[in-house]
């Protein structure tokens, strides 16, 4: 499987590129440019655990871009940036350097008035080779390709106050390592039909019916995989020509693999708020509740409320202000445990059912020096309380600096 990816998205950059060069209509300068960043991050904890390492870690990210427009309005966007990791203070089963690829690719294409269709490709792999010591392996390869793309079609009804929109996504995660592979290679995918109807010049009502499925391995006999089905409806309304609220409710039913788990049925809404406040500043802010995917292992799923904000400020043409936070409150149950995740939740001493408490915020500054440098100092801080797994506090402050050429 990795090879065959790898080998898609060799053919994916090279039919970019040979686009590139075949469909050129502007300027050369204006299809490929070509960009690099130096990036530095220091933290008190860096593996996000109760013990808390200090550490520095330095990259360099070459990067290639390529824009093209057709004469038709078409574009296509796509981008490779290799990068390197040097790791201060690695642990004994990290490597001090490691090499990381990611690739994208936007297509957006309009074969008639009323159809719009969009893909997008994001593409990453790691080199993170086996730690070894005085010939004794202390971990196994853990390099790693991640794959994910969505798709949509969008089709505007003769009227232009109705829509149908038809979107895909799939995420492939596959580690090179047979071991690691059997704990921790994942396959994501869903399918969402929305259909929009304008009712009044600031008002639109929405029907949406999404189709989800989870997957994962492990070689511990615990059985996570389930898949959800949605239905619900929404009302999307505009402050100002800027600025937009988008609300959404239903319910959510997920059933899992193992025969042994109850299926289950949550309501779940959604309360969006997003755009310019003024032209300078920008918000975009979520408050939620839905059963969506563990981000804590051996469970499968969770009910999870959660608050996301991010506001951007232009203080003048040069220099631009960002903050954002998120706090999650994800609630797990045994229900979502096999016998064998059970067992393991008892044997690491945690408790099989219980909250996991999530904070996040932080916030940049970013100053463009010239036509082609910027530079941007940014902070985080990071808290988790958890019952069900280990919590921790990390605190970050980084700097980058990208140069145009």
């Amino acid at each position: 499987m990795t090879r065959t990816v790898n080998r898609c998205s060799l053919i994916l950059c090279g039919v970019a590129l040979i686009t590139a060069v075949a469909s050129a209509q502007e300027k050369e300068s204006d299809i490929l440019k070509f960009s690099g960043s130096l990036y530095g991050e220091s933290t008190d904890n860096r593996d996000s655990t109760p013990t808390p390492e200090s550490n520095f870690d330095l990259y360099v990210k070459p990067r290639m871009d390529v824009h093209l427009v057709s004469e038709h309005g078409s574009t296509l966007d796509f981008h490779y940036a290799p990068y390197y990791r040097y790791r201060s203070n690695p642990s004994s089963i990290e490597n001090q350097t490691e090499l990381f690829h990611d690739l994208g690719l936007s297509v957006q294409n309009q074969p008639n008035p009323v159809t719009t269709l969009q893909l997008n490709e994001y593409f990453y792999r790691t080199e993170d080779p086996s730690v070894d010591a005085n010939g004794v392996e202390l971990r196994s390869d853990c390099s790693y390709i991640m794959n994910h793309i969505d798709a949509s079609a969008n089709y505007e009804l003769s009227d232009r106050i109705t829509s149908v929109n038809l979107a895909g996504r799939s995420t492939v995660k596959r580690y090179d390592d047979t071991t690691v592979a059997q704990e921790s290679d994942e396959d994501n995918s869903g399918v969402t039909l929305t259909g929009w109807h304008q009712i009044q010049r600031t008002l639109a009502l929405m029907g949406v019916l999404d189709v989800a499925e989870y997957g994962y391995d492990s070689s511990l006999g615990i059985d996570r995989d389930f898949n959800a089905i949605s239905a619900g409806a929404g009302v999307e309304k505009n402050v100002n020509k800027n600025l937009k609220v988008n609300l959404r409710a239903g319910l959510i039913a997920a059933t899992y693999k193992d025969k042994s788990l109850s299926s289950e049925s949550q309501p779940f809404v959604s309360l969006n708020l997003n755009g310019q406040s003024t032209p300078a500043a920008r918000i975009d802010a979520t408050l939620s509740y839905m059963i969506r995917d563990a981000d804590v292992y051996p469970f499968s799923s969770q009910e999870c409320a959660q608050f996301y904000t991010k506001m951007a400020w232009d203080c003048t043409e040069l220099l631009t202000l960002e903050l954002y936070g998120t706090y999650r409150n994800g609630q797990y149950k045994s229900d979502s445990l096999d016998a064998a995740g059970l067992a393991y939740q008892e044997a690491t001493g945690f408790k099989t059912s219980g909250s996991e408490k999530t904070l996040l915020f932080g916030g940049d500054i970013s100053y463009k020096m010239g036509l082609t440098t910027s530079v941007m100092l940014a902070q985080s801080y990071e808290h988790v309380d958890s019952d069900v797994c280990a919590g921790f506090t990390r605190n970050a402050t980084s700097l980058l600096i990208t140069e145009q050429f």
